[in-house]
């Protein structure tokens, strides 16, 4: 199975969101977002897309892309709208796929954790370890739990991954700024 992330394109083609009135109040952002409790308006960029970066770290998703979600695995996700300034003609949604696969890292991200020893220990093929990020920090998700499962996502991430029947009926529908990322696997140790 291949297992690709969503990602919006560039800041200077397509619009990206910026936070109109923001209260932080020590809850975690995407809460924020989910209880609709802020509103976005527009940054950077010229049109509206299909897949919409912010400042915020997070990316939004338009109706069609959804649309496709529910047509191929309803059961897999929830759907937040977000609140935008009344000048937007879509609307955008926050996407929580239900599965979660464990995320392997270090207390500190900067060390690179024993891969070795955690597919020794949990009795996994190193192939089922995915690269989330391996340049400023170390960090890999677990996919050996994965069956029939098309969306998840990895255990403290707001991104998440999508099988390639999914991706194939993204790229049906022509959806604007939007990238995939194939997630490279761990291959055998040395």
């Amino acid at each position: 199975m291949h297992i690709f992330t969503p990602k919006h394109g560039w800041a200077n083609k397509y619009i990206w969101l910026d936070v109109e009135e923001y209260e932080y109040n020590d809850r975690i952002f995407s809460d924020h977002v989910k209880s609709g409790t802020i509103v976005f308006k527009k940054s950077t960029g010229t049109t509206e897309a299909d897949v919409l970066g912010s400042t915020t770290s997070l990316q939004f998703f338009s109706e069609n892309f959804v649309q496709v979600l529910e047509t191929n695995c309803a059961d897999q996700f929830l759907k937040y709208q977000i609140k935008t300034t009344p000048d937007f003609k879509k609307k955008y949604y926050y996407i929580e796929p239900k599965f979660i696969v464990p995320t392997i890292r270090c207390e500190s991200s900067l060390e690179k954790p024993d891969l070795k020893v955690y597919c020794r220990q949990n009795g996994i093929d190193p192939s089922n370890l995915l690269i989330i990020s391996d340049e400023l920090w170390y960090s890999y998700a677990d996919v050996s739990t994965v069956k029939d499962h098309q969306l998840f996502k990895p255990e403290g991430s707001d991104h998440f991954f999508i099988d390639n029947k999914i991706k194939q009926a993204l790229e049906e529908i022509d959806l604007k700024n939007l990238k995939f990322k194939l997630n490279q696997r761990i291959k055998k140790f040395a």
